[in-house]
């Protein structure tokens, strides 16, 4: 679900995190208060926002150095990673409303590509299931090299040419998490609306969303240390938007009340998943982005850069979300998935 690469080289496995590292204590079941402490202890820059939607109010508090909250409560600009991928496919779920696209079209359909007895369909990009997995090229080894976003300078040029090297088999394909294959949804959706990604996205952020503090990723911010990312880049799809607690919350509101009706294509469970666990995180279904834990009636998605983690899950019947933004990898100690879910569960057994 998380995107997390090591400066100086890349972690090729981390592209497709599935597991948190066990990292303190071998991850000793802590409440999340108790997490955020054990993240925070000793670390000076450390900042860790925590928002709760608990029917239609919203509350939140930001944790520094050692967990202790600061005053006045600041709102940082963080990047979401991954959770991106939920507003790619939050405009799908428009555009299939809108009938600009449909879930079983191919991808040449939207790509200068030659024809081929199989290529995977939107629906397939959308849940992972599209074969192409795990997928890496060139940019990315020299981006880690560098020290610098292992996902940037990768246009939509270079991403046909990777499709056209790439044969897929006709065969059924179980879930893989794939950040390419939510690259080449964004590119088709791009297409089915004559814009470029960023000015598409930019627009539903704003015009739709009603979101005023989430914006394409700028490679600068209030706290440090964000990815820097080209225009062109296909993968700012699948992890290029920062965003701050306010609109996260309002985000989670809006998808957890569904108030786009047509958010509920994207929450409907449209391939199974072989039941994964991750401490207090599940997955045993994909949604149009979203990751579905049946189990416990959450829907959610986590992120992971260099430097920042994101966490947004919400029951839509308990009508409880829980947004955990911090600026630290995913790795180190406590991640905002494990904080955010420990904390939304704990919130649904208490409604």
């Amino acid at each position: 679900m998380r995107m997390r690469f090591k400066k100086g080289y890349l972690v090729f496995a981390a592209v497709l995190v599935l597991c948190a590292p066990l990292g303190i204590d071998a991850k000793k079941k802590i409440s999340y208060d108790g997490m955020i402490r054990a993240t925070a202890e000793g670390q000076e820059k450390i900042h860790i926002t925590v928002g709760i939607v608990r029917n239609d109010s919203q509350s939140y508090a930001v944790y520094g150095k050692d967990g202790i909250e600061e005053m006045g409560s600041p709102s940082y600009e963080y990047e979401i990673g991954s959770i991106t991928k939920t507003f790619t496919s939050s405009l799908l779920a428009k555009s299939l409303s809108e009938r600009k696209i449909r879930l079983d079209d191919t991808i040449e359909q939207y790509l200068d590509i030659e024809s081929r007895d199989y290529y995977p369909t939107i629906l397939q990009l959308a849940t992972h299931t599209s074969g192409y997995g795990q997928m890496n090229h060139a940019p990315m080894l020299l981006n880690a090299m560098k020290g610098r976003n292992p996902l940037m300078a990768f246009n939509r040029e270079d991403m046909v040419r990777q499709v056209q090297r790439t044969r897929l088999s006709c065969d059924v394909h179980e879930w893989e998490y794939s950040n390419f294959g939510i690259a080449i949804l964004g590119v088709a959706l791009s297409e089915s609306y004559g814009s470029t990604y960023p000015e598409l996205m930019e627009s539903y952020i704003r015009n739709d969303l009603k979101l005023q503090h989430t914006h394409v990723a700028r490679g600068r911010g209030e706290i440090a240390d964000y990815w820097e990312w080209n225009p062109d880049d296909v993968y700012i799809a699948a992890g290029g938007l920062v965003s701050n607690i306010s609109d996260m919350m309002d985000y989670a509101r809006i998808q957890m009340n569904e108030e786009k009706p047509y958010l509920s294509l994207a929450h409907r469970k449209h391939a199974p998943v072989d039941p994964k666990q991750f401490e207090d995180a599940a997955i045993d279904g994909m949604g149009l982005g979203w990751i579905l834990d049946g189990s416990h009636g959450v829907i959610w998605h986590d992120g992971g850069t260099d430097n920042h983690n994101s966490y947004l899950g919400f029951s839509r019947d308990k009508r409880i979300a829980v947004v955990v933004l911090a600026n630290t990898p995913d790795d180190f100690r406590y991640s905002a998935r494990d904080i955010g879910a420990n904390l939304l569960l704990s919130l649904m057994q208490r409604n």
